[in-house]
């Protein structure tokens, strides 16, 4: 129910169909037809409004004719939509997205999958707040990396990217878990062990600075590369303060930076 980079399954579903091709789904306007996309991921877009039970759209297939990965992200895009807030109404409690779904069974969507569904929210894999579907991250095992894994806590999802494509053409064999907020970074500094945390001083819900703090009490031992837009003397103390072992300032070359850092860090450890 959650992707690689922390879009919610809806955001993931609107951002991969505004690319495909209009030949293969019919509802996507010309303008973007000479656009290449997987054959897959054109079939998840197509069919993820199917329904178990034929009375969905565009095709009305059924059952085990709806690809599964379609039907997943229609179980997935369905909780994340009940769970937030829309211009129309308000979000769904916990209760009426598990009434929601125990209703839809076998005919909205498949009844295996919300099955597993239910069974997330039940052990609390899955949990609604009040920004939504919330779900509990999976701790890295670092040890498959070669003991070697970095948290990177990026509120940025261009600079995300970047990053994290340059340390694993730079690094090698490296697992790099992206956190986007203060609260999930907080959580997975304490359920694995971490080589390097790379934390970005302004995130969207708590400032970076505030997380070091955190990090240094439940790891005293993390290495933390702080990086900021910021280029001031204030900034740099207060990391520094706060236990930053370097400071990275966002600008030209900092993707090099920052991975020089990380790299030489690693190689002392």
């Amino acid at each position: 129910m959650s992707t690689s980079c922390g879009a919610s399954p809806s955001s993931l579903v609107r951002r991969t169909a505004s690319a495909l091709n209009r030949s293969q789904c019919p509802c996507i306007p010309a303008s973007r037809a000479s656009i290449d996309v997987h054959e897959d991921v054109r079939s998840i877009v197509r069919h993820h409004h199917e329904r178990w039970d034929g009375a969905g759209y565009p095709d009305r297939i059924a059952g085990d004719r709806i690809p599964l990965a379609a039907r997943i992200v229609a179980v997935a895009d369905s909780v994340e939509a009940m769970s937030g807030w829309r211009g129309y109404r308000r979000n769904l409690s916990r209760e009426e997205i598990v009434r929601e779904l125990e209703d839809g069974r076998g005919a909205q969507w498949d009844p295996q999958l919300v099955d597993l569904t239910l069974r997330l929210i039940a052990d609390g894999e899955a949990e609604f707040g009040p920004d939504g579907l919330r779900v509990r991250p999976t701790a890295p095992r670092a040890e498959r990396h070669g003991g070697r894994a970095v948290l990177l806590v990026e509120g940025n999802p261009v600079d995300a990217a970047r990053a994290t494509d340059a340390l694993e053409r730079t690094i090698g064999p490296v697992k790099i878990t992206l956190a986007r907020d203060a609260q999930t970074a907080a959580e997975l500094a304490k359920s694995s062990v971490w080589s390097i945390a790379v934390v970005d001083t302004e995130l969207p819900d708590a400032a970076g600075l505030a997380l070091m703090d955190v990090l240094r009490s439940t790891r005293p031992d993390l290495p933390v590369i702080g990086v900021t837009a910021e280029g001031s003397e204030a900034i740099a103390v207060e990391a520094f303060h706060r236990g930053a072992v370097e400071l990275v300032v966002k600008g030209g070359g900092y993707i090099e930076d920052l991975t020089g850092r990380v790299c030489t860090l690693l190689e002392a450890a």
